[in-house]
């Protein structure tokens, strides 16, 4: 039986691309959809390095409708294989609102967005 979420693990999702991926899609309730970015472990690399930068995008209900609401997480520059870029405080991370949405630039190579 894998061990419980929270307790010294997490999920992961792979950024393989240069572009927008939505890593955690979020709701509008934001008490529903709340998580804790902890950042990008680099796999490989391409010919340069790449860019990324992480935002919680939220949706806020008021009493005359929603206001949506981007906040930056983590900008980083993934250069070599097997670096990890943390985000805030390494181990501890950066909890999220809403959707957890990864925006890279420059050459694509591999690695793993780690969340829960």
């Amino acid at each position: 039986m894998p061990p419980p979420l929270f307790q010294g693990n997490c999920n992961y999702t792979a950024i393989t691309t240069v572009g927008t991926t939505t890593v955690n899609q979020g709701g509008v309730n934001p008490q529903a959809m709340q998580g804790v970015f902890y950042g990008y472990n680099a796999v490989s690399t391409g010919t340069a390095a790449m860019g990324m930068t992480v935002y919680d995008i939220y949706v806020t209900v008021t009493g005359t409708g929603t206001v949506t609401s981007t906040g930056t997480l983590m900008n980083g520059t993934a250069t070599a294989p097997g670096q990890v870029i943390p985000a805030g405080v390494q181990g501890i991370g950066i909890r999220y609102r809403g959707s957890l949405v990864f925006v890279t630039s420059g050459t694509a190579g591999a690695g793993n967005a780690l969340w829960d």
